[in-house]
């Protein structure tokens, strides 16, 4: 036992002074002059404070006075102390002080107190309750201290603080307050705010630390002490470890990992040096891994400020929390995990518990399943979530897809939309983006802020074009016209065309997204639109030099007849580019050709077109009325592609037309038409009047073939000199030498003939005496004799045909 040092305090000359010191001179502490005195405060007669006995740390020393009245002393009033003193770091190891209070008070026994009042000290002690706590049996006072003394630990030891006193203190004490008061008990009344211990029968059960502090058995918070030898010097550190004897025991029989995380939390705060409780440090690490896989998400959190100091020797759980969050981290709503996110952020968490949660995240959010992208889109709707994805979710094009995935059927407020809309042009996420633009604000707010997008805007255009409604997304092509946007709209009007029910061609938008629609498949005329008025608008836009690109190849077919009507027709074809005309012009003309080979036109057209129309006819048989209008328009045509057309007629549909086309054939000098048509008269008798038209076009015997069948009349005297002179003609020519032979045969003399002159003057002369009486027969006479030596020409033939039909009177 470390023997203490001596000090006595009393009277001299009638003040309170040190009388006595064995020790260092100086080293006595001056604070223990009025510690030693008689306690401050006003005392009646009878009033007793004594023993006052304290103790407690003094500058740099452990001191312990036992102080009474000095009944010596001439002053009234004055005390005598005596201080045992040891050096605060060896005072620990003082196992009892009632030896060394015996030798202060001159050999006085030092009752021991009953143990209800021990066990009410004990517990108020170590009470968490506000209030210094107050003994008020004086006598009984020297032996709660020793009781206590025995108890502790030393540390505590060294600390352990007690004080008499008669009054609460005032503040300004040079020293720091004791653990606990002895307080005269007519005094209490005067302490409010202070903790009088009182034994009562029917108390309720001491606190764990209290029991044992009283000396009651307790192998689990022993096992604890053991374990931590070095507890912290004030009571708190009793009711930590009595805490951690909890703890051990729930850990022990429950097996449950929050009982084995609170344990090892006050573990670690009653011995945070390593080396320290090694054993039940990594029993409590242990039942954490093991209860780990079934924990609570706030477990989880919980164990990011753990320590790994003192866990250096038993190692922390990472891994444990690793496979957690990748087992069951999506499996919770995303609030829920969250704080596991957050707890990534600097200082928030310990370095360990960062790097395993870190890990984890990065690798399930490398190539997020469908749970981990609902997660993950709710994190990104965070406000401080932002910096810290930013480190483990990529921003790729193959993330974006997995959150715009489960992004249509997740419900968000607007502030987590703000966010995702921020987090996504950060991350140059132009789907994403659209998405969230398209959720926050109106469908004319989500284009103008996706078109101001800083990367590439048109992946995200794409997405409102698709997914806003229809109404607005042509709107938007409409009021703010674009050709890459109106490409976006075009494919979705192909699917939907009843969204371009309220075009207006008159406007360029209009007609650019028209174009558009076409050039991506959708059908050139609008349903429940009137083509007409849209097929005049095109036209009008094309005459003021605004020809939709494509559109007026695409939309011909339709547009034909609509441009065969339009009052600028002819400018029209000036006006389109060379496709627009290679595909409008030759419809134009097919549809104009169909138009006139029903009769409904009647004017010819310009140049240009009539070209067209010409082609037109040549790809068909055209029709009588086609012909006849053709041929009155003075189509480009040749006789010879116009006589097929009329050897393909019919004859029904001449009926009205054939004069009209005979006066064309006329004015045309088709004599080779002319001869088709009367040779065609003769069994469709509907041509005849052509014929007739353009009879003198016709060779002299058909023409007057055609004028007895057709019962034009008499001949006139031309006709008649026409077919002597024929007659003539013919004989001259098959029989130069022959007249006289001939004449003798028809019946006539010789000597009637002329024998000077060459043969054509000579047939002529004959042919004139045979009709004026010379021969019996007359010409025909004459013609019949040629026959009988020529009987296979056609033309004698033809000659003979029309003697026929020659009235008797005009065959002389």
């Amino acid at each position: 036992m470390n023997r203490a040092l001596r000090a006595s305090y009393g009277a001299r000359d009638n003040m309170h002074a040190l009388l006595s010191w064995n020790g260092p001179p100086g080293a006595l502490p001056a604070e223990l002059l009025g510690l030693t005195d008689k306690p401050p405060g006003s005392y009646g007669p009878g009033d007793r404070w004594w023993p006052s006995v304290g103790c407690g740390p003094v500058g740099g020393w452990w001191a312990l006075w036992w102080t009474e009245p000095d009944t010596q002393a001439r002053r009234g009033g004055m005390v005598r102390s005596e201080v045992a003193l040891w050096r605060q770091e060896d005072a620990g190891f003082i196992e009892d002080l009632r030896p060394v209070m015996a030798s202060l008070s001159a050999g006085r026994a030092i009752p021991a107190p009953p143990s209800e009042l021990m066990r009410a000290v004990a517990d108020a002690l170590l009470s968490s309750e506000a209030g210094l706590p107050i003994v008020t049996d004086l006598d009984l006072w020297p032996g709660v201290l020793a009781g206590l003394w025995e108890r502790l630990w030393p540390e505590a030891r060294c600390a352990f603080s007690a004080r008499m006193a008669t009054s609460p203190p005032q503040g300004g004490e040079s020293v720091a307050p004791p653990w606990l008061y002895g307080v005269p008990a007519e005094r209490t009344l005067q302490w409010p705010g202070y903790r009088v211990i009182a034994v009562a029968s029917n108390s309720a059960p001491l606190h764990r630390a209290a029991r044992w502090l009283v000396g009651d058995t307790d192998p689990t918070l022993e096992e604890v002490l053991r374990a931590c030898p070095a507890l912290p010097a004030d009571p708190s550190g009793l009711r930590r470890a009595a805490r951690a004897a909890n703890g051990l025991e729930a850990l022990r029989f429950s097996h449950d990992p929050a009982s084995a995380l609170g344990f090892l939390r006050t573990l670690i705060a009653l011995a945070p040096a390593a080396d320290a409780a090694p054993l039940l440090k990594a029993e409590a690490v242990d039942g954490v891994r093991r209860g780990l896989p079934g924990a609570s998400v706030s477990l989880v959190r919980a164990l990011a400020n753990v320590s790994p100091g003192p866990l250096s020797i038993t190692g922390t759980p990472g891994e444990e929390v690793e496979t957690w969050i990748r087992d069951r981290g999506a499996l919770l709503p995303a609030a829920e995990t969250l704080p596991l996110l957050l707890g990534l952020a600097p200082g928030e968490a310990e370095g360990w518990w960062q790097n395993a949660v870190r890990k984890a995240l990065s690798r399930v959010l490398l190539r997020p399943s469908t749970p981990w992208s609902k997660v993950a889109i709710h994190w990104l709707g965070d406000e401080g979530a932002g910096p810290i994805l930013k480190d483990i979710l990529p921003a790729t094009k193959e993330i974006e897809s997995a959150l715009l995935d489960v992004a249509r059927d997740t419900v968000l407020t607007e502030k987590p939309l703000g966010q995702i809309l921020l987090q996504a042009e950060e991350r140059r996420w132009s789907r994403l983006h659209a998405w969230a633009a398209m959720q926050l604000t109106t469908p004319m707010e989500a284009f103008r802020l996706q078109k101001s997008f800083p990367a590439d805007p048109w992946p995200g255009l794409e997405i409102l074009v698709n997914q806003l409604p229809g109404p607005a997304v042509v709107a938007e092509a409409v009021a703010r016209p674009d050709a890459q946007l109106a490409g976006l709209v075009a494919r979705r009007t192909v699917r939907e065309p009843a969204l371009l029910r309220q075009i207006d061609p008159g406007q360029r938008a209009w007609r650019t997204l028209w174009s558009a629609h076409v050039a991506a498949g959708g059908a050139c005329w609008l349903p429940d639109v009137n083509r007409e008025r849209l097929g005049q608008a095109l036209l009008d836009a094309v005459l003021e030099g605004d020809e939709p690109k494509g559109l007026i190849v695409a939309a011909a077919e339709g547009l034909a007849e609509i441009a065969l009507r339009h009052p600028e027709r002819s400018a029209l074809w000036e006006k389109l580019g060379l496709e627009g005309r290679a595909e409008l012009l030759p419809r134009a003309g097919e549809a104009l050709f169909r138009l006139c080979s029903i009769g409904q036109v009647s004017d010819r057209p310009e140049a240009l077109l009539m070209e067209f129309v010409v082609n037109a006819a040549r790809k068909v048989s055209p029709s009588a009325r086609a012909i006849t209008t053709l041929l009155a328009w003075s189509a480009p045509l040749n006789e010879e592609e116009v006589i097929r057309w009329l050897q393909r007629s019919g004859g029904e549909e001449w009926a009205s037309l054939a004069e009209e086309l005979g006066r064309n054939v006329l004015n045309r000098g088709w004599k080779r038409a002319a001869k088709v048509l009367y040779d065609r008269s003769s069994w469709i008798l509907e041509l005849r009047p052509a014929a007739v038209t353009c009879q003198e076009l016709l060779p002299l015997f058909d023409r007057l073939l055609l004028h007895f069948v057709s019962g034009r009349g008499a001949l006139t005297p031309s006709d008649q000199a026409q077919i002597i002179q024929k007659v003539a003609d013919l004989g001259a020519e098959l029989s130069p030498n022959g007249l006289d032979d001939l004449w003798e045969r028809a019946g006539g003399e010789r000597k009637r003939l002329s024998s000077a002159g060459i043969p054509a003057v000579r047939w002529r002369e004959a042919a004139i005496q045979a009709h004026h009486g010379a021969l019996r027969g007359g010409v025909l006479a004459l013609l019949k004799e040629l026959q009988y030596d020529f009987p296979h020409n056609s033309e004698l033939r033809r000659a003979e045909e029309v003697f026929t039909h020659v009235p008797p009177e005009h065959k002389r």
